[in-house]
């Protein structure tokens, strides 16, 4: 039976009370340049959490960037699923960042059916202390920072395909709504259209699966009616993404389309009220 109750994941976050309020602003999300593949980023004061973190032989580049984005906390990472290009750089990250805690679903596949490096990182998540390592289905809620994270998908992680069961989150800030696909495709958003997850008119989509086809479909972009759109993959990719027919349908539903592998990194500020903007000296 489905879970009535949601589960509520309260990150402790060591911070000195008196300096809590100071250590706060608006916070950002940032779209890194991590060419194949996907690492976000959201930044508020000192404190960072990232949504996946890029492929194997990107992770001083992310570093790099976590303190360019004046990150020197990162509190968690939420991987989307462990795919080498969304996960492979966390042996370098957890280098740097001893104790912070990873967010997944915990879906694991036979190792012959998965690359080398996703086997690895599943060996390594499973072998992680409980307090740093949580797992999260369908309807899980936690707070991060006066944002709330919601779990769309997926309920009870199964069978050989992790795109299928990739995580698909939905962050609230205020007014602010961001939507995050991981590697979902058309099948996963119809589950979601159909149980009426998908929330309305989101101010920031970061499309599934690089772009590539069978994934934003019409339905989904009618529903979320996007304010801005983020793709992230690199040029001439091998796997052809993104589609040109998802990145034209993602053009007709949305008229500030962002890509990684054009526009270099992307950040938007996530404010409580008014409208969700680039950053400061972004265009």
């Amino acid at each position: 039976m489905r879970r009535s109750l949601r589960t509520i994941l309260v990150l402790l976050l060591v911070i000195p009370a008196a300096h809590a309020a100071a250590d706060r602003g608006t916070p950002r999300l940032v779209a890194l340049d991590v060419g194949e593949g996907q690492a976000l980023l959201l930044a508020d004061g000192s404190h960072g959490l990232l949504i996946d973190s890029g492929r194997l032989g990107m992770g001083r580049h992310v570093l790099d960037r976590l303190a360019a984005n004046g990150v020197r906390q990162l509190d968690a990472i939420i991987y989307t699923h462990l795919h080498p290009d969304h996960a492979g750089s966390w042996f370098r990250i957890a280098e740097a960042f001893p104790r912070v805690r990873v967010i997944e679903s915990g879906h694991r596949v036979p190792p012959g059916a998965v690359p080398d490096t996703s086997r690895w990182l599943a060996d390594a998540l499973d072998t992680l202390p409980s307090s740093r390592h949580r797992i999260v289905r369908g309807g899980d809620t936690w707070a991060w920072r006066g944002m709330e994270l919601r779990v769309l998908w997926p309920d009870h992680p199964h069978g050989p395909n992790p795109n299928r069961q990739s995580l698909v989150l939905v962050i609230d800030h205020g007014d602010a709504t961001a939507l995050f696909m991981g590697d979902a495709g058309t099948a996963v958003e119809a589950r979601l259209l159909a149980r009426h997850l998908v929330p309305a008119h989101v101010d920031v989509l970061v499309a599934g699966h690089h772009g590539s086809a069978g994934t934003s479909s019409t339905r989904l972009l009618e529903r979320a009616q996007p304010r801005y759109v983020l793709v992230s993959t690199n040029g001439d990719n091998v796997r052809g993404y993104p589609a040109e027919e998802t990145i034209d349908r993602l053009r007709r539903h949305c008229d500030r389309l962002r890509r990684t592998w054009i526009d270099g990194e992307i950040c938007l500020s996530l404010p409580a009220t008014g409208a969700v903007t680039p950053c400061a000296g972004a265009d």
